[in-house]
Formats: structure tokens, sequence, C-alpha cells
């Protein structure tokens, strides 16, 4: 226990604290300088599309790529606030978790799955997050690029990463950093 909270303390203070990236983890949505930004970088940012940040890799065994979920347009997460995954169970605790304009569902099936939020920080070398489960153990990996020469210098942002797990599962939840292969032009 002791070691897997060094784990993702040491993680925690290497990125800081991330919304929703899409299944390719680059920028938070609704962002359209981030957005313009990571556009402009040439390079990868996705972990499946680097050998490095596979499951095999990080020792994450036959782990499964979970797909990051989107809010709902109008929706935004909770800001600052703690890294520790929440599960959300219910349509009444989505709506004490995000202020939706106008009030909207969440589309999370809560007969089937669990919503699972965590509130992040993007770092300036940070390309999001990708999330991996074992059944078990429910990895958060962020992930890292490293910068091109003359690409833009971006700011650290907010974000809240979603994902669905098993209606009441339980899971150990780890945290695991990575550096992506850098793909310059």
């Amino acid at each position: 226990m002791l070691g897997s909270f060094v784990r993702m303390a040491s993680g925690l203070l290497l990125c800081g604290v991330c919304f929703g990236c899409g299944r390719r983890a680059a920028t938070p949505p609704g962002d359209a300088s981030a957005q313009s930004a990571s556009a402009s970088r040439s390079q990868a940012t996705s972990a499946e599309d680097s050998s490095a940040c596979s499951p095999q890799t990080l020792g994450l065994g036959a782990a499964k790529h979970l797909v990051n979920w989107q809010p709902p347009a109008g929706c935004q997460g909770p800001s600052g606030g703690s890294p520790t995954p929440v599960v959300i169970r219910s349509e009444a605790d989505f709506a004490l978790s995000f202020h939706c304009v106008p009030e909207a569902p969440s589309g999370v099936n809560f007969a089937n799955d669990d919503l699972v939020i965590s509130t992040r920080m993007l770092s300036p070398a940070g390309a999001g997050s990708s999330v991996f489960d074992d059944g078990q153990t429910t990895t958060i990996v962020s992930l890292f690029r490293t910068p091109c020469e003359g690409g833009p210098m971006p700011m650290p942002m907010g974000y809240t990463l979603g994902f669905l797990l098993p209606a009441h599962s339980t899971r150990v939840f780890a945290e695991k950093t990575c550096t992506l292969e850098a793909h310059c032009n």
C-alpha cells in the first residue's frame, strides 16, 4: 500500500494534476489555443502509437486500454481538487460533480458502468493520459513528450480525466508515467 502511495505521489510530483483527453491523449477539449498548439506539434502523443508506452513495456501485462469518457457538450468537470480517482455511480452524483449548461445527463448507463474521474494538471511537457485496466488494477499513465525544436511553449492546464469501469467493480488505482517517442519533422 505504501509503495503504491509513493509511486502515485512520485507521478503526481512529475505531472501535477487532466479533462477527458480523447482516445488520442493530447489536449483537453474546449481549449482552442491549446488545441492549435497541439496540432502544430510534429510528434505522436498517443500511448497506442508508442511501444515505449504499451502495457507490456510499462509492466502492466495484459491490461486493456480504456477509452477516455467525454462529457456532454456544455458540461464542465470539477477544477482543482484531488487527482485521487472518484467513482460516480448515479446521475445524481454526476450532477453534483459536473456543471452543465444547459442541464444534461452524463450519457453513462449506470446500470452497467461506473464513471471514474480524476482532476489533473497537464504540465508543459504533458501529452495527456492513458488508462489501462487488468480487472484488478486500473493504472493511469501520465504521458510526457520531448519538445521538438521550434515548437510552441505550452502552458500547464487543468483537466478532468474520465473513464468507465464495470458497475460496482472494485479496483486498486495506480499511477505510472511514460515519455513518448519524439517524432519531430
